[in-house]
């Protein structure tokens, strides 16, 4: 029984000082070799004419049956420029996605480097994000009229209004 106790006042012991050496003294500074530079980033537009801002979806189609669940603002987009690349960051109902993309003659295609945030889903949200990355895989054409960004893929759309 003694040799119990003093094992777990050792313990005690080593576990205090292994805590205590692990919180030395801090500036608050970041150590310069673990930080990484970020790209300054400049936003970009869409098409011609339309604002430089963030967009927030106010309708959509889907097989051309409109959808309702885009109204109320599930979905925001904005375009950045990163160095030589444009940057497309969508936020959808379950977790960003950013990704490079090309935009030629008002047709926009992701065409490199896509990182898909994971915020968790619960109920039908998994199908309202899943519905948009496919809406995004191939061609979509941009339009913009009356203050209204407009996303077209086949027969389904999206329109945004700056947020």
């Amino acid at each position: 029984m003694k040799n119990l106790k003093v094992f777990a006042c050792l313990t005690a012991v080593v576990f205090t000082g292994m805590t205590v050496a692990s919180c030395g003294s801090s500036t608050g500074a970041p150590n310069p070799s673990q930080t990484s530079p970020t790209p300054s980033s400049e936003c970009a537009q869409f098409v011609a004419g339309a604002p430089c801002e963030k967009y927030t979806s106010t309708a959509g189609s889907d097989d051309g049956t409109p959808i309702s669940w885009v109204t109320a603002g599930e979905v925001t987009a904005q375009l950045s420029k990163r160095g030589s690349d444009t940057y497309l960051t969508v936020v959808m109902p379950c977790g960003p996605l950013d990704a490079v993309v090309t935009i030629n003659d008002k047709i926009m295609r992701i065409t490199g480097q896509r990182a898909l945030g994971a915020s968790g889903c619960i109920e039908n949200l998994g199908e309202r994000q899943g519905w948009v990355l496919k809406f995004l895989e191939g061609s979509v054409e941009l339009g913009y009229s009356n203050n209204t960004l407009t996303w077209t893929n086949g027969k389904d759309s999206l329109s945004f209004v700056t947020s």
